[in-house]
């Protein structure tokens, strides 16, 4: 699937299960994937899927 289809969805997701706007959940998995040497896609398509822990693990 096309990444920026994923981002986007992942960041509906995020947006509607939190409540926070729509410009936040990409900052936020972007710092997520950052922090943990992840790729953008892949956190993406785990937040789209509904895959992720509704609280982030701690930062190393």
């Amino acid at each position: 699937m096309n990444t920026r289809l994923v981002i986007e969805q992942a960041k509906g997701v995020l947006a509607a299960r939190t409540g926070i706007g729509m410009e936040e959940p990409l900052v936020r998995v972007r710092s997520h994937a950052h922090a943990r040497q992840r790729e953008l896609g892949e956190l993406a398509t785990r937040a789209a899927r509904r895959d992720l822990p509704r609280q982030p693990d701690p930062m190393p």
